[in-house]
């Protein structure tokens, strides 16, 4: 990722429909024993700026510099940025008691090990978060919800609709037989949240 387009990131995050859908999804995820919270793909750090809000210890990790370097500019001072992979956390055996990834899944090639990766980085009865576009994502709800004036940040929404539209998860990667997600429906459903509750160690 370019610093121009972790600058551009910065911009359509800042827009308040992107930072409200987002703190719904960390309220969603409650107060939760032990405090650490893991944010993967955090890019400029929205997530991780708002679980710290909420008394979380925060390690925000991704794979761009670039986004990196964002993140820690627009950091209140309470987050922890590092440049990492995904592979690199599993091979080093981190863990922690929230995980999240928000719109990380749309843009690898492989969402179903991704996510098996993502789960194993979270401890035993800690919560896993995972943030996508959902399946009314579409320029038809998009279009609408812009002339209806629920939109707070237009030109943001817009650009987000234009890059994003069309480009959704398979929903069905969350509907497990045994421990299927809990969904939560966001932005009057053009996006979601779902939560994994991890097994407990035995």
């Amino acid at each position: 990722m370019s610093a121009f387009g972790a600058w551009l990131l910065s911009w359509a995050q800042s827009a308040e429909f992107y930072t409200e859908f987002h703190e719904r999804a960390v309220e969603a995820v409650g107060q939760q024993e032990t405090r650490d919270w893991l944010d993967v793909g955090c890019g400029p750090g929205l997530l991780s700026r708002l679980a710290a809000r909420r008394g979380y210890a925060v390690t925000g990790v991704d794979i761009s510099r670039h986004m990196i370097d964002a993140a820690r500019s627009l950091s209140a001072g309470n987050e922890t940025y590092i440049v990492r992979g995904l592979d690199g956390l599993v091979a080093e055996g981190a863990k922690a008691s929230v995980v999240s990834a928000s719109s990380l899944l749309v843009v690898i090639p492989n969402p179903e090990l991704v996510l098996g990766q993502l789960e194993r980085l979270v401890r035993p009865g800690g919560l896993l978060l995972v943030i996508e576009a959902g399946n009314g994502f579409n320029w038809r709800t998009g279009v609408r919800a812009l002339f209806d004036g629920r939109i707070r940040g237009r030109l943001q929404f817009l650009v987000w609709l234009f890059v994003r539209s069309g480009r959704t998860v398979d929903e069905s990667l969350f509907r497990r037989e045994k421990r299927p997600f809990r969904k939560i429906e966001l932005l009057e459903g053009m996006a979601a949240a779902w939560i994994l509750k991890s097994a407990d160690a035995r």
